[in-house]
């Protein structure tokens, strides 16, 4: 059962500074497919998991640097009285709601957890808040192969998750699309779509839908210090 202790914090960028960030060489209408398609999924794990969720978008994120914007971000969900959160992306589809419920179980034992991706980063960060304190956010080297072994090195009593594919270059499409993985036939249809073809057919396949879950998005400065 789902802790209410627990927060999920998706930490994104938005559709404008996503296709800035990397387009991936797609048109602005076939990009914005992909990123709504990759957003809504991952969404809908963290709704079907049943815990919390605060959406940060980085229109909303405050802070020069990741570090900074982050560090920003863990505050206002410890002022939102949660205890843990975990951190997660847009960019790997192979979350699960299973990598979610054990990340929720390891940090109710006290236990801080990572998930490495496929560039020596991270997919999720699970963080007791009180004790993320301590951590030397500044000396991580974000968006670089060091991070995994860099929060690894800091951390203590680290549950680790099962290494996952994140996609952030063709190339990382075109391995997954290749390769077997966890990923259902549907869902690599649908991106073959997008990614070769023209973003209205993609449409049909996505199966965009609407749904409800706890979520918070917080625009204003937190009120406690972390």
């Amino acid at each position: 059962m789902p802790s209410d202790k627990t927060a999920v914090l998706f930490f994104s960028r938005t559709l404008n500074d996503e296709f800035g960030a990397k387009s991936l060489g797609l048109n602005r209408k076939r990009f914005s497919s992909l990123y709504k398609f990759f957003v809504n999924r991952t969404l809908q794990t963290v709704k079907d998991s049943g815990l919390p969720l605060i959406e940060f978008y980085s229109n909303q994120q405050v802070g020069n640097t990741f570090n900074e914007r982050l560090v920003h971000s863990l505050r206002v969900v410890a002022e939102q009285g949660f205890q843990n959160v975990i951190i997660i992306g847009n960019d790997t589809p192979e979350l699960s709601v299973d990598d979610l419920m054990r990340a929720d179980k390891a940090l109710q034992k006290g236990q801080n957890v990572l998930g490495r991706d496929s560039h020596g980063g991270v997919y999720l960060m699970g963080l007791n808040l009180d004790e993320a304190k301590s951590i030397d956010f500044k000396a991580i080297q974000w968006h670089s192969s060091f991070v995994y072994q860099q929060l690894c090195d800091q951390l203590e009593g680290v549950f680790i998750l099962e290494a996952k594919s994140d996609l952030n270059t063709l190339e990382d499409f075109n391995v997954v699309l290749r390769l077997r993985t966890r990923l259902s036939r549907g869902f690599r249809l649908s991106l073959k779509r997008i990614l070769f073809h023209k973003a209205e057919r993609a449409q049909f396949f996505m199966g965009f839908s609407k749904f409800k879950t706890t979520t918070w998005i917080v625009r204003g400065p937190p009120q406690i210090a972390f």
